[in-house]
């Protein structure tokens, strides 16, 4: 393409060349022509030169006009030249990058062949481990069938030398006694895990997380209570609004403390004070997540929280504050019924049931005023009865010391 271009560049040239001197040629002759014509007006003294510059000078128009003939197919040659050669320039290019297209592509699948006899051989490798795992597996079954058969050969040289009557009816005797002493066993298994609260099990199992379970063993199970009410909060900056509103309705009964617990993390639930009553009280959420729920990433400090209380022992009341939903509460009702998890959630249902589940927006109505006076009074019955106990445990004393006197 580039000779063909230079060829025809060459030719141009050339054609121009030569239509500049047949240019001067024809100027030359003209100007002869013109002094003869001015000194021989009648073609007298010249008439043959005069022909003879005529001729050459038309000869010279007809090469000028073929000349310049020339001069435009070189030209329209020349930018045919052009258009062909932007277009192989481009196809030139297309062709590059199609071959560098394919160079990467054929990498990509170098790399990717590479990669793939590499998980090949991997996966080659944990077929010989399975095989050999197989292998042993046999084996020990092999073995294992071989003892089972001498097991029941043996089995049956015993039925046969010893088994008789009294031999199955002292079995069974003995099967009958086992099974009554794993029922007692089961019983008071149960019974030592009866939650605290008194108002029977739970359906949730007792399993939680890591977190819970490392806490909760830190924690004493079921130790002496103190004759106090325990006011937890899970955020520090109401705490005084609750203890007001806690301390406004009970403070009038005597005889009974109260602590404050915040509990932020975890690690705070062991450090509950130990108290006979706890008043759990928990901020209003759109959710309504009182006590969570395991398995749905809603964490478990409130659970862990309620589960803590059961260990200790003491009796728990829930107070759900600042809910919407329990303004217009009417003097009968403990809690909202758009609360709707106290009806799904074992543990708040329990505490329904006991009227220790109470809601409330600011200010406690006369039903829960009443439920929480109710297990102060409790308390200070219990406090009062236990005195009496120690009273009497001493009066016993001093009397048989006057006896021996």
């Amino acid at each position: 393409m580039e000779d063909l271009k230079s060829e025809v560049n060459k030719n141009s040239y050339k054609n121009i060349e030569q239509s500049t001197k047949l240019h001067n040629i024809d100027s030359g002759i003209i100007k002869i022509n013109d002094i003869l014509i001015t000194s021989d007006p009648n073609d007298v003294l010249y008439p043959d030169i005069k022909t003879k510059a005529r001729a050459i000078i038309k000869d010279i128009a007809d090469v000028t006009n073929d000349h310049n003939v020339l001069k435009n197919a070189v030209d329209f040659i020349q930018s045919d030249l052009v258009d062909v050669k932007d277009k192989q320039e481009q196809r030139d290019s297309n062709l590059s990058r199609d071959i560098r297209s394919f160079r990467k592509t054929v990498t990509d699948t170098s790399d990717a062949n590479y990669a793939l006899s590499i998980i090949v051989e991997a996966i080659n490798e944990e077929m010989k481990k399975a095989n050999n795992t197989v292998l042993e597996v046999r084996e020990s079954s092999k073995t294992a069938e071989e003892k089972v058969d001498q097991t029941n050969a043996n089995l049956k040289i015993v039925h046969q030398h010893l088994f008789n009557k009294d031999a199955l009816t002292a079995a069974i005797l003995i099967l009958f006694f086992l099974i009554i002493g794993l029922m007692l066993y089961v019983l008071k298994l149960k019974s030592s895990v009866e939650p605290a609260l008194a108002g029977g099990s739970t359906s949730r199992p007792l399993k939680g997380s890591r977190e819970m379970e490392v806490n909760l063993q830190k924690m004493p199970s079921k130790p002496t209570l103190k004759n106090a009410v325990c006011i937890i909060s899970f955020d520090s900056s109401n705490l005084d609004e609750y203890s007001g509103i806690i301390k406004e309705t009970v403070s009038q009964i005597g005889g009974v403390s109260f602590r404050t617990h915040v509990i932020r993390k975890h690690n705070d639930i062991p450090k509950l004070p130990q108290c006979k009553l706890y008043i759990m009280c928990v901020e209003f959420t759109e959710r309504h997540v009182i006590i969570e729920e395991q398995g749905l990433g809603l964490g478990d400090l409130k659970l862990t929280s309620y589960r803590g209380v059961r260990k200790l022992g003491g009796a728990l009341v829930i107070l759900y504050i600042h809910d919407p939903g329990s303004r217009r509460l009417t003097d009968g009702q403990l809690y909202s019924d758009g609360v709707y998890c106290v009806k799904k959630q074992q543990e708040l249902k329990e505490l329904c049931e006991m009227d220790r589940f109470i809601s409330a927006h600011k200010n406690l109505n006369t039903a829960q005023k009443k439920a929480l006076e109710t297990d102060e009074l409790n308390l200070q019955a219990a406090s009062f009865a236990r005195k009496i106990i120690e009273k009497s445990k001493t009066t016993d004393a001093e009397e048989f010391l006057e006896d021996k006197t």
